[in-house]
């Protein structure tokens, strides 16, 4: 899930669903089809899976907002 401001993860194993809010706190809300943070581009290593830094977080550009995020999975946090 990369739209309506949101990147999610789906666990097969659970059947749950974890999300992450990817507009900043400070940041105006506008109504937008499909969230205005929507994922343009998110890095894959040579297995397939998302590619983490060295600080184990994700980095997504988010062409709405012409920003860059980063999630860190372990600890939910997202950065701007």
């Amino acid at each position: 899930m990369i739209e309506n401001d949101k990147f999610g993860r789906f666990d097969t194993k659970t059947g749950e669903w974890k999300l992450w809010t990817l507009t900043p706190q400070n940041m105006k809300t506008q109504n937008f089809v499909g969230g205005q943070a929507s994922v343009h581009d998110i890095a894959f290593d040579d297995h397939g899976d998302l590619a983490r830094d060295p600080k184990g977080r994700i980095w997504l550009t988010l062409i709405g907002l012409n920003m860059m995020a980063a999630i860190n999975p372990d600890t939910d946090e997202v950065t701007f």
